[in-house]
C-alpha cells in the first residue's frame, strides 16, 4: 500500500493493519459459512452454492451474486458489508481474527441494508382474485393441447385457476396444500409473470397417482408439465411421476423439491 494511503487509512481506521484487511480479503464466503453458518448452506450442483437465507444467491470458485439485487462481491468481507451492512472495521477485525461479526450473530436482522441492496422478498405473496368461472383458461389449455380431465383436476385441488383478468394463475403449494407460489400465463397474448412474493422453492408441481413415486420430471413451464401428462395419459404408458415445472432455467424449484423429500438427483430418459 502506498505511504500516503496508509496514513490515510490509519487516520480513518486507526485500529486495523495491512495485514489485517489482507487477512479478512483472502476469506472466500463459502469458507465463511461453512465454519460460522453452515445451516445457512445450500448446495446447487457440483460446485455451486446457494444460502437458505439468500435463495438467489450464487457462490462458487470464490466468488458470489445476488441474482435478486443483481450484484456481487469476490470475498467474505464483501459479503458482510454489502449484504448484512457490517461497518468495515467490524467486518475485518472479525474475519481477520477467524470470527463472525457479534452484532450479526446475535440479532441476524438487526443490521438495516442499504437501500439499493434490500431485498424484495419481504412482499406478501398474494394470489390474483379468481374470476367467477375459468371458461377462458379451459379453452386456453385444450388450444394447448392439453387434457380436459387434467384441466379439471387441477382446478378442483387449486394449482389452477381463471384470474379476474382471465389470465391462467398456476400454484405452487406446500406440503400442507398451502400456496407459496403462483404465476400468470396470457390467454390472449403472450404474457408471462410470477406473482410477487412467492417462492420458487415451490413451483408449480403435479403429483403423481402414487404417492410414494420418487420419478420426477422437470420441465421449464407448468403448461409443458400438463402436456407431459397429457401425453401419457392418453396414451396411457403408465408413467406415474412427480411432474415438475422450475418456472425458468434456474434450479431453485428444484432444489426446495428435492430437499423437502430428501431425495437424490437420479436422472432417466
Amino acid at each position: 500500500m502506498p505511504e500516503e494511503l496508509r496514513r490515510g487509512v490509519s487516520r480513518i481506521m486507526p485500529r486495523l493493519s495491512d495485514e489485517q484487511i489482507t487477512q479478512a480479503r483472502c476469506v472466500d464466503l463459502l469458507s465463511y459459512l461453512q465454519f460460522h453458518e453452515l445451516g445457512n448452506i445450500r448446495k446447487v450442483s457440483a460446485d455451486v452454492y446457494s444460502m437458505a437465507e439468500h435463495d438467489s444467491m450464487r457462490i462458487s470458485n470464490g466468488k458470489w451474486f445476488r441474482h435478486s439485487a443483481q450484484y456481487g462481491g469476490h470475498s467474505a468481507l464483501d459479503f458482510l458489508i454489502k449484504v448484512r451492512g457490517i461497518p468495515f472495521v467490524e467486518a475485518v477485525e472479525s474475519l481477520a481474527g477467524g470470527a463472525a461479526p457479534s452484532s450479526h450473530r446475535d440479532k441476524p436482522e438487526s443490521k438495516i441494508q442499504p437501500a439499493e441492496y434490500k431485498s424484495t422478498s419481504t412482499k406478501p405473496f398474494i394470489l390474483p382474485t379468481p374470476n367467477k368461472n375459468n371458461d377462458r383458461v379451459t379453452a386456453y389449455l385444450r388450444g394447448r393441447g392439453i387434457c380436459k380431465d387434467i384441466i379439471n383436476h387441477c382446478i378442483k385441488v387449486g394449482l389452477l385457476y381463471e384470474s379476474i383478468n382471465h389470465r391462467c394463475v398456476l400454484v405452487g403449494k406446500d406440503d400442507n396444500g398451502i400456496a407459496k407460489f403462483a404465476c400468470e400465463r396470457g390467454t390472449a397474448d403472450d404474457r408471462k409473470k410470477d406473482i410477487s412474493g412467492g417462492s420458487k422453492k415451490f413451483s408449480f408441481t403435479l403429483p403423481p397417482d402414487n404417492h410414494s413415486s420418487d420419478t420426477l420430471a422437470v420441465f421449464e413451464s407448468p403448461v409443458d408439465c400438463l402436456a407431459h401428462h397429457t401425453i401419457h395419459d392418453i396414451g396411457q404408458t403408465g408413467w406415474d411421476g412427480h411432474h415438475l415445472s422450475l418456472s425458468g432455467v434456474n434450479s431453485t424449484a428444484l432444489s426446495g423439491f428435492l430437499e423437502r423429500r430428501q431425495l437424490r438427483p437420479n436422472p432417466r430418459h
